[in-house]
């Protein structure tokens, strides 16, 4: 079976999008497929990291952004317009001829996929928004308490929904600290904390925390672990801020063992993206911010099924007490995401993709 995942990654977009495209895609390999990708070279991609995960990437150009008619909320993640980018991909296409393309794209909508029939057997969407048209026959989105009718009308009739935490997506690595990360959730008290705030972090939200806890008392030997990606603008900044600490801090830069860093916290403060299903499996209690308008859904389940605290980034002067609230519900925070998230999406969706 060959498939293809046309799927992008820049300083905006972040790096959530390639991370759970090469989850499936690893997946995928295990079970025999052939597995390339599509990406376009935007400033601070993630298409070397694609190439180093053992998969071949046809690189399309970054090109200077033209708008199309009627544009989606995230047109300008693209690059380029819709018909452009289907030029630039159509010849790879047609050479390969995937059994599946699999797009992971907030700026790809029906137009794109229609066009795409010529040259594939069958198309998977992977989405988090419900906010735009789809052709394709099946349709992942991860998002716990994702129903059937917030894509009613956006995709066809024959299209298999595959919604929520039943199919969130985990790397291998997750199962193997699982067992030890719980393990150590019995009796929950602050020694480690966790900062990840995205692959690129755009805005320097991280910065903005640190300079949150200095106005928090923790024990001496409390160890603070910050993690940024290598595409990251801020990496001098963060490193400059961390020497004005109290606490002990370690700065981690590009890392390929999260899952364990994860395992050996006991809080962790992160954006309300994908990471947020990673943190549950592994039962680690955070806070959780929304930093963009897409993060808003994640934010509100996690709040409405207790698996985070939730804040706004407005509350920042709000951040010690937000980790004395993480502490008290700890217990609570545990519980619910480990009875949330069973771990067998990749196996539940391979069996759809023959």
């Amino acid at each position: 079976m060959r498939v293809i995942f046309r799927v992008d990654s820049s300083l905006e977009i972040g790096s959530g999008h390639v991370m759970r495209c090469l989850t499936l895609a690893h997946s995928l390999h295990r079970n025999g497929a052939e597995v390339k990708f599509i990406s376009r070279e935007h400033d601070g991609n993630l298409i070397e990291k694609i190439q180093l995960s053992g998969f071949y990437v046809y690189v399309i150009q970054k090109k200077r952004f033209s708008m199309q008619e009627n544009s989606l909320s995230h047109s300008k993640w693209l690059g380029v317009s819709q018909k452009e980018d289907l030029k630039d991909c159509a010849h790879f296409l047609e050479i390969n001829k995937p059994d599946w393309l699999i797009v992971d794209h907030y700026g790809i909508d029906k137009l794109w996929h229609k066009n795409m029939r010529n040259y594939c057997k069958k198309i998977m969407v992977l989405d988090d928004l419900a906010d735009r048209n789809h052709d394709c026959d099946i349709l992942l989105d991860q998002t716990i308490g994702r129903k059937n009718d917030d894509y009613r009308g956006l995709v066809p009739d024959s299209c298999k929904l595959l919604l929520g935490e039943k199919y969130i997506l985990l790397r291998s690595e997750f199962f193997n600290w699982q067992k030890y990360s719980l393990k150590r959730r019995k009796n929950p008290r602050l020694n480690q904390l966790l900062i990840s705030m995205g692959g690129t972090d755009p805005t320097n939200f991280t910065a903005k925390i640190l300079n949150s806890l200095k106005d928090c008392k923790f024990d001496n030997k409390m160890n603070l672990v910050v993690i940024l990606g290598e595409k990251s603008r801020y990496i001098e900044n963060i490193q400059s801020l961390i020497s004005t600490l109290d606490c002990n801090v370690e700065l981690k830069i590009n890392v390929n063992n999260i899952a364990e860093i994860m395992a050996n916290s006991d809080y962790a403060i992160g954006a309300a993206g994908s990471s947020n299903w990673e943190r549950c499996y592994l039962g680690l209690p955070s806070i959780i911010f929304t930093l963009a308008k897409n993060q808003e859904e994640i934010s509100k389940i996690s709040n409405q099924y207790e698996i985070a605290i939730t804040s706004s980034v407005d509350n920042l002067n709000e951040l010690c007490n937000l980790i004395k609230k993480l502490e008290e519900k700890s217990k609570n925070i545990i519980n619910n995401s480990i009875n949330l998230i069973d771990g067998k999406g990749n196996l539940r969706i391979l069996r759809y993709l023959k």
